[in-house]
């Protein structure tokens, strides 16, 4: 039996308290992103899997085993995970959605398709560009690395070309560059990336 939504919501529910330059992997929706005005922010790192949820750590197996996992994602189904997580905290105001790698795809879906979000970002999304012809209904930032082997620049140019109206930033730096637990994390490009991200979520909420 396929539970949906399910824990994407309930995780969702938890209440985190991060400071302005913590940075993760995967999926965060947030009622005011700044702790400093007395929001939450409901944070997802697992890749969501039916029935289960599915951790991933990033040592080359773990790495391995995750790519495999995403190779050919349902992201109709998933994308329905992210609805749920956003009703369960649609009672708290405006809501953001910002995602990293997988998530900055699901992301950039759910600025397209779905409603109750007042703005998202997505950090280097690899399937952003097979959803290019569908324009966001809310402000749109996206990140990516100049040095992404996943991302060629051209998809990004294509993204660029496609949706002028989409805030697109490069960054001399290779896939997951914002998070500090991989190997490719790059701290001057993170820290720009992350006050941009931040600016243009206040700017929105």
């Amino acid at each position: 039996m396929e539970c949906r939504g399910e824990f994407a919501a309930a995780a969702c529910k938890q209440s985190l308290t991060l400071s302005e330059s913590t940075t993760c992997d995967g999926l965060c929706l947030a009622s005011h992103l700044f702790p400093r005005k007395g929001g939450a922010l409901g944070l997802v790192q697992e890749f969501i899997s039916g029935e289960a949820l599915v951790e991933s750590g990033y040592s080359p197996e773990e790495v391995q085993g995750a790519m495999r996992f995403v190779a050919n994602p349902p992201m109709q189904a998933w994308m329905l995970d992210v609805a749920a997580a956003c009703e369960a905290i649609a009672d708290v105001g405006k809501i953001a959605v910002a995602g990293f790698c997988l998530g900055g795809t699901l992301s950039y879906g759910a600025a397209t398709n779905l409603p109750g979000f007042s703005v998202a970002v997505g950090y280097y999304g690899g399937y952003i560009v097979r959803m290019a012809d569908q324009s966001p209904k809310v402000p749109t930032m996206l990140h990516f690395g100049e040095l992404d082997t996943h991302i060629p620049m051209s998809d990004v140019e294509t993204i660029k070309l496609k949706q002028p109206s989409v805030e697109v930033y490069t960054y001399y730096a290779d896939h997951g560059f914002q998070c500090d637990e991989r190997d490719s994390f790059a701290p001057e490009a993170a820290q720009i990336a992350w006050g941009r991200t931040l600016r243009f979520i206040d700017s929105h909420m």
